[in-house]
């Protein structure tokens, strides 16, 4: 049985800086905290859906550009979980 498993780049944080943005400016354009920005940058906390269309919309990217998505064999994914414990 073939397994991939989804690991993700989310690229908020790099196109903000290139924008010229800072994580308040775009806290108050979401009206919430630059902390909650801080954690969405870190993937401490994951946005919802809705939320990210509206990161995307603000930092006038589309989706899969804020939101790269890899797809590993499941193999591959075991070997580079065994090699970094």
């Amino acid at each position: 049985e073939v397994i991939f498993v989804f690991n993700y780049e989310f690229r908020m944080k790099s196109i903000r800086k290139k924008r010229g943005y800072t994580q308040q400016f775009i806290a108050d354009k979401l009206n919430t905290t630059s902390q909650l920005i801080s954690k969405y940058e870190t993937m401490v906390s994951n946005p919802s859906l809705e939320r990210l269309v509206e990161i995307a919309r603000i930092l006038d990217v589309t989706l899969d550009e804020l939101v790269v998505i890899k797809k590993m064999h499941s193999d591959y994914s075991e070997f580079m979980n065994e090699k970094y414990k």
